[in-house]
């Protein structure tokens, strides 16, 4: 990730406001007029007031300004650049929490990035709905200040669209055509079981001409996949299509696609008999193949095509939605909430727990995979938690991050703990968390 830290000076207006502002290099300072910067500040904010809105995205004059009015998928360039200059404006890992650039970068990132209500960062940040609308304002000003610098925007003009160039404009290349995949939301789940006929049925008329059988094998109660539905889709009529292409004809020899779960997974398999290794078929059909792998890649998924003997298969891998099970013990309801909705669309379930007593209930009942524990609670403090947890041989073995206000990774650590996340925490940070500790406690074979 880059950082604008080096070219956005931030200083401090007055003592008595405690206004944060953002100042590019001197001559964008002197340079810039307070009418032209209003102008731009309200472009941008109402870009980012309509981040997922393509139709208002295309017809932004940002588009012009950021050179993507000719591409096909302008809103989700435009998209894409907003989202990439709010993370540009984190600061530094060495700058304390707290401090008033954390906070700039908080106010945009939460709201846009994160897609949060104004009430949902306020109480995030810990401040008043008045004090976060001030915060952005000045936020908003660093942001346009970033804009302008990247984009070398004239300092002394609006954002003004230029006229669209022509239709004939050169097309973006192959990866371009996947960007409106790169910035999905990352809540995007797939049910199998209506994508998987789906797809078969579209290429039953192919198999119909090529004599050849399509048998489909799914397993019941599949649970969602966390990947986008159409890039699941696509993905399989490729391969499928390539089965098709290359299995002989009758009924002897069917093209099989089986979808099953496999611990947190689900695992989808396409079979073939082929005259020949598939890695040696024409490059139309590898072209397919590749293109079907780097959409399952941005997925979060894995694909795999192998041939032994003569028969080939191509198997998908996708995280199940919701299986591994995350014990939560906070006990402000809000956070508790908010670590859910981070989880919503992921392989993990969140429960939560508001105290010890309630953690210790669902202890008995419900095997977690991962325990996330807060410090500050009232009656049994979160401390004491950890060590009655560690100390207890059923809970023992469970990996347990500590997610507090209080800036104490390294006494967290020492009593046990195997990880530590400072509040205010981004959806990434508490996902990446728990990815590592799945990472370095699997489940036993």
């Amino acid at each position: 990730m880059s950082h604008a830290l080096g070219i956005i000076e931030y200083t401090m207006e007055s003592e008595r406001h405690g206004r944060f502002l953002a100042r590019a290099r001197p001559e964008w300072g002197q340079n810039l007029d307070s009418t032209v910067l209003h102008q731009q500040q309200k472009q941008i904010r109402e870009a980012l007031n309509h981040l997922h809105d393509p139709a208002f995205l295309r017809k932004s004059p940002l588009a012009a300004a950021f050179g993507v009015s000719a591409r096909f998928d302008t809103p989700v360039a435009i998209r894409s650049i907003l989202v990439s200059a709010i993370e540009a404006l984190q600061p530094q890992p060495e700058e304390p929490p707290g401090s008033r650039a954390w906070e700039v970068f908080q106010s945009l990132y939460y709201r846009y990035v994160e897609q949060f209500s104004q009430d949902e960062v306020a109480n995030q940040m810990g401040i008043s709905l008045r004090q976060l609308r001030r915060l952005q304002q000045s936020a908003l000003e660093a942001l346009t200040y970033h804009l302008a610098e990247q984009f070398h925007l004239q300092p002394n003009s609006p954002l003004e669209a230029s006229p669209e160039p022509p239709a004939t404009a050169a097309a973006p290349h192959g990866e371009d055509e996947l960007d409106w995949l790169k910035t999905s939301p990352p809540e995007e789940t797939t049910d199998l079981s209506e994508s998987l006929p789906a797809a078969v049925e579209l290429l039953r008329p192919l198999a119909r001409q090529r004599s050849v059988s399509i048998e489909m094998v799914l397993e019941e109660h599949l649970p969602h996949i966390v990947a986008h539905p159409a890039a699941v889709r696509q993905a399989l009529l490729n391969v499928l299509t390539v089965a098709v292409l290359n299995a002989p004809p009758g009924a002897d020899a069917p093209v099989r696609i089986v979808a099953s779960l496999a611990r947190d997974q689900v695992q989808i398999r396409c079979e073939w008999k082929s005259p020949a290794p598939v890695q040696q078929s024409n490059a139309e059909d590898q072209q397919k193949l590749q293109f079907a792998q780097r959409l399952v890649e941005l997925c979060s998924g894995k694909m795999q095509v192998t041939t032994a003997g003569r028969v080939s298969k191509a198997q998908f891998t996708f995280s199940a939605l919701g299986q591994r099970q995350v014990l939560v013990i906070d006990d402000n309801a809000q956070a508790l909430q908010l670590l859910q909705r981070y989880a919503a669309g992921t392989r993990y379930r969140v429960v939560g727990a508001q105290s010890a007593p309630e953690a210790l209930a669902l202890l008995r009942s419900v095997v977690f995979e991962v325990i996330v524990v807060d410090v500050m609670m009232p009656g049994t403090d979160g401390w004491t938690v950890l060590a009655n947890l560690r100390q207890s041989p059923s809970t023992a073995a469970i990996p347990i991050i500590v997610c507090t206000v209080l800036p104490q990774r390294e006494l967290a650590l020492s009593l046990g703990a195997d990880d530590f996340m400072q509040k205010p925490v981004s959806r990434q940070l508490f996902l990446d968390a728990l990815d590592r500790q799945l990472a370095s406690h699997p489940l036993p074979s």
